[in-house]
């Protein structure tokens, strides 16, 4: 059902644009999912609007205004979303695949869809490390590389490095190691990896740097992308600890974020204009996505 979707909205959009750059489609494909996740916003809260109108239902009014903040800031997410992908600027969301590349010095291939795949020397230990292919907004079959990975390799550890939603009163850009995988979304990649895991006896640990909602869909703020060289070499340590091979996952949508060390050694340069506006902002933001789990 999800790869039918995802080839419903890349049909639509190589349909649709005035370009045939691969990385340029990707990145519209995820501008157009923003565009149309506001869009649906808009019209739950049309739906609402008008059922109270027209039953006089002034109890609804309640709800309505105790989910109304959360949808604002929904929406605001997915405009901001939408925004940076059309600027191929990283959002916070990226952090993973950035920490992935800056480990990266040869060239990768493609391993699996979507991912690509590159077998480094990390302080002598053998580590093969795997992100969505970049520029482009994408993010890739992990749990079909993982499986061709164990298959050929001697893994001792697969490593996943994410972006996790933070508590109120976590600082963003905080770095955190656990066990398991580190990935959102779905389910179906995450589930798949821990079907490898569990076949090859492969212990699954993590690395993740906290952010809210909001600040992993929009443009990536200055504490996130200054904590990428705390996240390497917290996932360089976590490697240490096993003796053999290890695979390291930058998990993540790796717009703006290319696939080498190379390629992302000015990736900050999109980012200035945003680190600005943020300063001039100067507030600070209150997430009320974090009332879901009260609600």
């Amino acid at each position: 059902l999800l790869d039918t979707s995802d080839d419903k909205f890349n049909r639509f959009v190589r349909d649709h644009a005035d370009t045939e750059d691969e990385d340029q489609l990707a990145d519209l494909n995820m501008a157009f999912k923003g565009v149309m996740g506001t869009h649906q916003m808009y019209k739950v809260i049309r739906h609402f609007r008008q059922l109270i109108k027209k039953t006089k239902n002034y109890q609804i009014v309640g709800i309505v205004q105790m989910t109304l903040p959360i949808y604002e800031e929904m929406a605001k997410s997915q405009k901001e979303a939408s925004r940076a992908f059309l600027d191929q600027a990283p959002i916070g969301d990226a952090i993973g695949p950035l920490v992935a590349a800056k480990l990266i010095e040869d060239e990768p291939e493609e391993i699996s869809e979507d991912i690509i795949h590159s077998e480094e020397e990390v302080e002598d230990q053998k580590v093969h490390v795997l992100k969505s292919r970049g520029p482009g907004a994408r993010l890739g079959k992990y749990g079909d590389a993982i499986d061709t990975l164990a298959d050929e390799n001697d893994l001792e550890a697969v490593i996943t490095v994410d972006a996790a939603s933070k508590f109120e009163g976590e600082e963003t850009g905080t770095v955190a190691e656990g066990v398991g995988v580190m990935m959102g979304g779905p389910g179906v990649e995450k589930t798949k990896i821990e079907e490898v895991a569990t076949e090859h006896d492969i212990p699954l640990e993590g690395v993740v740097i906290k952010q809210s909602g909001p600040e992993a869909s929009k443009a990536m703020k200055r504490e996130i992308y200054d904590s990428y060289e705390e996240a390497v070499e917290k996932t360089k340590e976590v490697a240490s600890e096993f003796d053999g091979e290890v695979a390291i996952v930058g998990v993540g949508n790796t717009c703006g974020i290319g696939n080498t060390r190379e390629d992302v050694r000015n990736v900050h340069s999109k980012l200035r204009k945003y680190w600005k506006e943020y300063d001039e902002k100067d507030e600070e933001e209150v997430s009320y996505m974090g009332l879901l789990s009260v609600m």
